[in-house]
């Protein structure tokens, strides 16, 4: 009696752990901040560090607050030359039982250093029309780590090629050059 006793219990502290469905694999972004494509759902991008939003209030508001993946990025934010992000992912509204989600789909493109963080405006307009203060050099680093986390993301370059054929964009519809020479290559 007394093992049957124990075994029901253990039974029924293991029931519910084992009834549990197992947690979701964390969202991602649904739409890219560089090219406008809209991402399928098996598409894997780097979650922004935890503290980009306190290091950059700026990033959210009273209302809304974000959740941010990293399309490119340049430079370290350690050093004194800091570092140039694209970000891009959802607004998340702040209050409420059920938080309203909204895809961002324009994004930041922002420069982050020690103890300094300036949001520089939305990223294909940087791209496309150059802003004060950020080099044809940065915008080709930053060009250039995009394709290759946009392959990885997507599950390779044959897969990148693949959405970009798909959603129709090919060279002629990117205007940056730093953008183009990147994720359209000259054969």
């Amino acid at each position: 009696m007394r093992i049957a006793i124990l075994a029901l219990l253990a039974g029924l502290a293991a029931g519910p752990a084992a009834a549990r469905p197992p947690s979701p694999p964390p969202r991602q972004p649904s739409v890219d901040p560089l090219l406008g494509l809209n991402l399928p759902a098996g598409a894997r991008f780097t979650a922004a560090p935890a503290d980009l939003v306190q290091a950059c209030p700026a990033l959210a508001n009273a209302r809304w607050d974000r959740r941010l993946w990293i399309f490119a990025q340049t430079g370290n934010a350690s050093t004194s030359a800091g570092e140039v992000l694209v970000v891009g992912g959802e607004l998340v509204e702040r209050t409420g039982d059920k938080p309203a989600v909204e895809v961002d789909k324009v994004g930041v493109l922002l420069s982050r250093g020690p103890g300094a963080c300036r949001l520089i405006g939305p990223p294909r307009e940087v791209f496309d029309y150059g802003e004060d203060g950020v080099t044809p050099a940065t915008l080709d680093a930053l060009a250039q780590d995009a394709a290759r986390r946009y392959a990885q993301g997507l599950g390779g370059q044959v897969a990148l090629r693949k959405t970009l054929k798909r959603q129709r964009i090919g060279a002629g519809q990117v205007k940056s050059t730093a953008l183009r020479q990147a994720f359209f290559p000259a054969k």
